[in-house]
């Protein structure tokens, strides 16, 4: 009768077993970092979620009272004021980049979450590993090294691109003013 081999998690369980304190300590201490991690996500990326939609849904709300205002007959500042606000809303969000950091978050936390998942089960890379927290502490580091280049990276090009706005402005011919921007401009 041929003897079977065991399975990698039996093999993975029972060599947990001949751990020392210290080892089981550091395995633990790799998996409590990456259950923090996730959560740092979570909540950043609902925080984030929370302000972006926050933010459309207030740009909606003061675009739409400009015609609703100016059919109300209301003063001419009124449509003005809720022009301005809303183009402010929206230079705000699209500054803060709030629904690409909210994708970014989110997509941080569900792939942290998923290399726990599998190293909860001993499945995927972790079936076959000698020394399962550590790869875990070494995958979820790698996920966070990857994110942290991408958001760098975003707000690099997005002070760039400031930097480049402004040398543009600075640089750009002066022309004559249009007409009707004298005296009388705005005037009906």
């Amino acid at each position: 009768m041929a003897s079977e081999s065991p399975s990698p998690a039996a093999t993975a369980g029972a060599s947990l077993a001949q751990r020392t304190t210290a080892e089981r300590e550091a395995d633990q201490n790799a998996v409590d970092d990456a259950q923090y991690r996730k959560d740092w996500y979570r909540k950043n990326a609902s925080i984030a979620e929370w302000a972006y939609r926050t933010l459309v849904i207030l740009q909606l709300a003061f675009a739409a009272a400009v015609p609703v205002s100016a059919a109300a007959r209301a003063p001419e500042w009124v449509a003005a004021l809720f022009g301005g606000i809303a183009a402010v809303l929206t230079g705000t969000q699209q500054t803060l980049g709030l629904g690409q950091e909210y994708v970014r978050l989110n997509a941080t936390h569900v792939r942290i979450d998923r290399e726990l998942r599998l190293h909860r089960a001993l499945a995927g890379p972790y079936a076959s590993a000698e020394a399962p927290a550590q790869l875990l502490a070494t995958r979820v580091e790698e996920i966070v090294a990857e994110d942290t280049t991408r958001w760098s990276a975003w707000h690099l090009k997005e002070e760039k691109g400031e930097k480049d706005r402004s040398r543009d402005a600075e640089n750009a011919p002066q022309t004559e003013a249009p007409i009707g921007s004298g005296d009388d401009a705005g005037r009906r």
